[in-house]
Formats: structure tokens, sequence, C-alpha cells
């Protein structure tokens, strides 16, 4: 049983923090609960060319992972978070874009 728990707190933690940087970071208000942090993921998960989403929910922190070249429009991102039901307080595109 504590290896079961083990295994699931690693892969957690896999999951939660990826090691590469993230294609956008996004700080989001009104997120309380793995609930708000679900709903965000699994709408910008929608988008074409999003791989991963980690939620940082005390922080407010998101991070959207995509590939290099990848071509997301920040208005997608606004407004998948928006469907969600949260605000973008701030969003910085960190991979280059072309």
């Amino acid at each position: 049983m504590i290896k079961h728990i083990f295994a699931l707190l690693a892969l957690f933690t896999l999951t939660a923090c990826p090691a590469t940087t993230p294609y956008a970071t996004l700080n989001v208000s009104g997120m309380s609960c793995e609930a708000c942090s679900t709903s965000v993921t699994n709408n910008l998960k929608k988008i074409s060319g999003v791989t991963d989403v980690a939620v940082d929910v005390p922080s407010g922190n998101v991070y959207v992972y995509a590939p290099n070249d990848a071509q997301i429009d920040k208005k997608a991102i606004q407004e998948m978070v928006d469907k969600s039901g949260y605000k973008v307080e701030s969003m910085t595109i960190t991979k280059d874009q072309k």
C-alpha cells in the first residue's frame, strides 16, 4: 500500500512539473481548488498544439506547454481560461514565435 502511495506521488510530481520550458506562463485569478485546476487544464488542452498544462493553484500560475514551433494564438488561451470561469491577469509567451 505504501509503495502505491509513493508511486502515485511520484507520478503526480512528474505530471505537475514538466521538465521543459513552458510555451506560455499565465497568472490566473479566481482559482481556489483542484476542481478549478482541472477545469482550466482540460480547456487549455483542447487548443491545438498544447501538449501539457501545469497549474499551481495557490500562486495562480498556469504553465502551458507546446512544441517550440507551435503557433498558438494568445486569444485562444485567453478564451479557454475565460470559458473555465477564471480571468487571465497576465500572460507571457516564453517560446519564440515565428
